[in-house]
């Protein structure tokens, strides 16, 4: 057997140790910058210089091994066909932002190099448990400074300005506050289902995310009866999931006896959704869905007319000027349908990674994911949750890893991330 020598193993904690302090500069930055655009001051953003220096330092470690060249061929390949589609797409508009389009192509990148550096230098149950602690933290500090935000109705944290409501905490755009509680919710329930804890964690997670307003997090309590009920049919509940069970009951009896104090906190949000259905005649669902059916009619009335055989392949869309705020259509319209195919087939495979099939946490976890970059937007497109999004892939895989390993299914037993 050949031991790592001392030198690097000093090296690879240094580079641990990095790491572990770029991801908190990105949510330090990312509060940082919340608080400056609720209060007015966006000129500049200091979570993107965070994020930069981060990716920066991210690929040069990628680099220095060739085991890493899917992910440096796929940049490759979306570079390409972002520089093609550009080249079909710029005559058809007067003025075309490249850059800005540019930094669309890079958040979405940024979840593969997140993951290929925490996998690669988190390669340790105890070095991986340093960073899901601090991940944890991050959702502690999020799910605190919302629930302190609806308990003493803060605006500096209300994005919506008093028009609607829910509070955001320290994301600083609204619609990746839903899928950071999205990836936290998972991760407790990941947690829940291998290791007997996190049952405190889970109820935090959805008492906050349902502070933030946002209709997806309305479906957490739903999909975590639909998750807890198989196993209490088959009585495969552990002590920590049937805890976790009765305070999900427990927060929707409290939640039906306090109706009327809460209903006067969101009645603006009912106020404002009732507007588009009784003024302006619309479904009930449409507006559920955020009307993104309604962005996408009015992209392809307004700028589907002017798409080329090189755009429908390549794309070249320039999103500033007309975006659908669907994950889906967006990648579509910007990278065309043979971009769209390399970048789906490569996310997809990321999703899944470790075996999914047998862990249905896991497997739920990409149904939703999925679901919400079909009908909404800043899932695929989002740089703020790239990194969570990769800790929490990496918390499933240590599981499942960890699990084929023992010969067990990670459905019923393994260790936990």
């Amino acid at each position: 057997m050949v031991f790592p020598s001392a030198a690097w193993l000093s090296v690879s904690v240094r580079h641990q140790s990095l790491i572990l302090f770029l991801v908190v500069a990105m949510f330090v930055g990312d509060g940082l910058n919340a608080i400056m655009i609720n209060l007015g001051w966006v000129d500049f953003r200091i979570s993107v210089v965070a994020r930069l220096v981060a990716e920066g330092y991210f690929l040069v470690l990628l680099a220095r091994e060739l085991r890493h060249w899917r992910l440096f061929a796929l940049m490759a390949s979306l570079f390409v066909i972002f520089v093609l589609g550009s080249l079909a797409a710029m005559p058809s508009y007067s003025d075309y932002a490249l850059v800005d389009n540019f930094v669309m192509i890079n958040k979405m990148l940024f979840v593969f190099i997140c993951w290929h550096t925490f996998r690669r230098y988190f390669e340790e149950p105890k070095d991986r448990a340093l960073l899901f602690r601090l991940f944890e933290g991050v959702i502690l500090v999020q799910s605190a400074v919302v629930m302190l935000s609806f308990a003493f109705n803060w605006e500096i944290f209300a994005p919506y300005r008093g028009a609607r409501f829910g509070y955001a905490g320290l994301i600083p755009a609204q619609n990746e506050v839903s899928g950071f509680f999205v990836i936290a919710f998972f991760y407790y329930l990941a947690t829940l289902a291998h290791s007997g804890r996190g049952e405190v964690g889970i109820l935090i997670t959805v008492v906050a995310g349902l502070m933030t307003g946002t209709r997806m997090l309305l479906a957490l309590p739903l999909i975590f009866l639909l998750w807890i009920a198989p196993r209490m049919v088959g009585r495969r509940v552990r002590k920590s999931q049937a805890l976790a069970a009765v305070g999900m009951l427990f927060l929707l009896v409290v939640g039906w006896l306090a109706r009327d104090y809460l209903y006067s906190r969101v009645e603006r949000s009912v106020t404002y959704f009732q507007y588009f259905v009784e003024s302006r005649g619309m479904s009930p669902w449409l507006v559920l869905l955020g009307t993104r059916l309604i962005a996408v009619g009015n992209f392809v009335n307004a700028h589907l007319p002017r798409f080329g055989v090189a755009n429908y392949l390549l794309g070249g869309h320039d999103l500033t000027q007309g975006s659908t705020e669907t994950d889906l259509v967006d990648v579509l319209i910007r990278l065309g349908v043979i971009g769209a195919a390399v970048f789906g087939v490569a996310y997809v495979r990321l999703l899944w990674h470790a075996e999914a099939r047998r862990a249905s946490t896991h497997a739920w976890f990409v149904l939703v994911w999925l679901g919400l970059a079909v009908v909404s937007g800043h899932a695929v497109f989002s740089a703020i949750n790239g990194g969570y999004l990769a800790i929490l892939l990496l918390a499933f895989a240590s599981v499942e890893e960890v699990a084929e390993r023992q010969g067990v299914s990670p459905a019923t037993s393994a260790p936990a991330p």
